[in-house]
């Protein structure tokens, strides 16, 4: 047993050195031509203030798709706004951060497996209003099968 930990722990070592080795190959493929100089001088004579209604704007439209959320799951099961809040909040940062809408899946998992919903045909009805209907069944029967298979 101790045998197997040591080398699931040099696994998971290699992989970090090897993700940590090409992110700053990348990191240097897309900051080479900068002039740091001129970037500061930007950073420096920027107007920082209006962070404050950005920042704000992005969280009303967060909480409006929580609260919209909400109401798509209300004949499913009520889950407060507040508590589907942090759920969309996480989707969305992982549309800001993941390429082809990712986060929409990271919400799914954090939902299913955190708070014990189900939601997922619901951020389907959500993302695609014209084919909700169709993928709803068919990610209600792909569930089923899963949860039932032998």
């Amino acid at each position: 047993m101790g045998e197997s930990d040591g080398r699931i722990r040099a696994m998971r070592r290699w992989q970090f050195w090897a993700g940590v080795g090409i992110s700053l190959l990348f990191l240097y493929f897309a900051l080479r031509g900068l002039q740091f100089g001129d970037v500061w001088e930007i950073l420096e004579g920027a107007n920082y203030w209006w962070l404050i209604p950005g920042v704000l704007i992005y969280l009303v439209g967060v909480i409006a798709r929580a609260w919209r959320w909400h109401y798509l799951l209300r004949p499913i099961k009520s889950i407060p706004t507040t508590t589907l809040f942090p759920i969309t909040a996480i989707g969305y940062m992982g549309n800001n951060i993941y390429p082809a809408r990712a986060g929409e899946v990271l919400r799914a998992l954090y939902s299913g497996i955190h708070n014990k919903h189900y939601p997922n045909t619901t951020i389907l009805n959500e993302r695609y209003p014209g084919h909700g209907k169709k993928m709803s069944k068919g990610c209600q029967w792909g569930r089923a099968m899963v949860e039932f298979a032998p």
